[in-house]
């Protein structure tokens, strides 16, 4: 809704991954978020000081942008986690 995408298209892809067990009681269920090439980073909320649209949608708060530095130590904190570089 932010960029006014037509429907189906999206800036951010959330792919599902699993359900199915892999131990007893243990299950794989996990989404990733992967930007798209319509992702432009929000730099226009950024620079109004604002999150970015994902970050501020995000329920879970698990969608984080911000300097390498930051990213890198929240990473170190939580491992199983996907980094990416919007250029």
């Amino acid at each position: 809704m932010e960029h006014g995408f037509p429907v189906g298209k999206t800036g951010i892809y959330v792919q599902t991954i699993g359900p199915w067990e892999i131990a007893p009681d243990q299950w794989q269920l996990d989404n990733l978020a992967v930007p798209t090439k319509q992702c432009d980073g929000c730099r226009d909320r950024l620079a109004k000081g604002k999150l970015t649209a994902c970050e501020h949608h995000c329920q879970a708060k698990c969608l984080h942008v911000g300097p390498l530095e930051e990213l890198m130590e929240r990473l170190a904190e939580r491992p199983r986690q996907a980094l990416y570089h919007l250029t």
